[in-house]
């Protein structure tokens, strides 16, 4: 149940269009998810309410993996800009967006708002990365200076 609620709040955010949250309600309904076994494997061996289960863990994985490469792929035109808006999370950037709604419309939108971290040191982005508190800089692995 809570596998469900964490996806169920996750489209929720999606619909309010807050990608940040709803990357992080992804994120919350998969590392759930990897403490089942079946839900890890393909839908079709499960049954019943498992495969149900299985299913929605499955389009979970692939929208959180195309609101990544949305976020790379935004990255890269502000990068080729030279502009440096957009690094944390959150962040709105401008560049024509295509949005399709569950409706089924589409809206074209001037800006974006970024969902995943960048590591300030190679640029790699993800959820979850850690932020420095000293500097506040995002990066793949914080060092501790004693």
């Amino acid at each position: 149940m809570q596998i469900i609620a964490s996806l169920t709040v996750g489209i929720l955010a999606w619909d309010l269009k807050d990608r940040a949250t709803a990357a992080q309600r992804y994120r919350e309904a998969l590392d759930l998810a990897a403490t089942h076994a079946p839900f890890n494997g393909p839908p079709f061996s499960c049954t019943n309410l498992e495969r149900w289960i299985a299913t929605d863990v499955q389009a979970t994985r692939e929208n959180l993996a195309m609101l990544a490469w949305n976020d790379e792929m935004n990255a890269s035109i502000i990068a080729a800009d030279g502009s440096s808006a957009g690094n944390t999370k959150r962040g709105e950037i401008t560049v024509r967006n295509t949005r399709v709604e569950g409706n089924g419309t589409v809206n074209i939108q001037d800006s974006v708002s970024v969902a995943t971290d960048a590591c300030k040191n190679c640029g790699k982005r993800g959820l979850g990365l850690r932020r420095c508190s000293q500097c506040t800089a995002v990066k793949c692995e914080i060092r501790l200076s004693f």
